[in-house]
């Protein structure tokens, strides 16, 4: 047994599964289950409770609507995903559970925002797709022609504050050696957040 509006909140949460969904109450952005707690430690706010039926309380942590954005700040800064939740009617205008939807999804490599970007500091959003293959043009380091495995991983980043784009391919005969350069093209390019093709296993790395 549990309340309509908890329904509502695991509905939206269930569409952004990776992401801190703030859920709007009222005057309030809440947090809540393993989300609240997580919010609540990250922040240094109250982590409480609220009833959602059947005797059962879930974890709870909110925010004001009104100073969401130097929160959404910490949080990104740190390396997580927001999605909010906003009401998409008048409470006032309605007798039935007031409709709501995500309207925004901010993330270290999206933001756009001014409060959300450190100034003078890039802000890539990168994605990595890898594959192994036969490579017939010889060994990297001038060796005879012939046949080798090798790796091959592609980088594309792209920087939305200011709109440059940049793309490489890394290659190698052993999977670890990509790692090294990897990690330095990645701080180069100032990449906050990276992500992975499916076939991309990082407990390779």
């Amino acid at each position: 047994m549990t309340t309509p509006m908890r329904r509502q909140y695991l509905e939206q949460k269930g569409r952004y599964p990776d992401a801190i969904l703030f859920f709007r109450l009222g005057d309030f952005y809440e947090t809540f289950d393993e989300d609240a707690k997580l919010t609540a430690a990250e922040l240094g706010i109250t982590l409480t409770s609220k009833p959602i039926g059947g005797g059962v309380r879930a974890p709870l942590a909110g925010v004001p609507v009104a100073h969401v954005e130097s929160h959404l700040a910490r949080l990104v800064a740190r390396g997580h995903q927001v999605a909010i939740c906003e009401q998409l009617e008048d409470p006032r205008a309605t007798r039935e559970l007031v409709r709501r939807g995500v309207v925004r999804v901010v993330s270290p490599g999206t933001a756009l925002e001014p409060a959300l970007l450190e100034a003078g500091e890039p802000s890539a959003c990168a994605a990595l797709a890898l594959l192994r293959d036969d490579d017939a043009h010889g060994d990297l380091r001038g060796g005879p022609r012939g046949v080798r495995r090798g790796w091959r991983l592609g980088l594309a980043a792209l920087d939305l504050s200011t709109g440059a784009c940049y793309a490489l391919e890394l290659r190698a005969e052993e999977l670890p050696e990509l790692a090294a350069p990897l990690a330095a093209e990645l701080s180069r390019l100032g990449v906050r957040e990276l992500l992975l093709a499916p076939e991309l296993d990082e407990s390779r790395w």
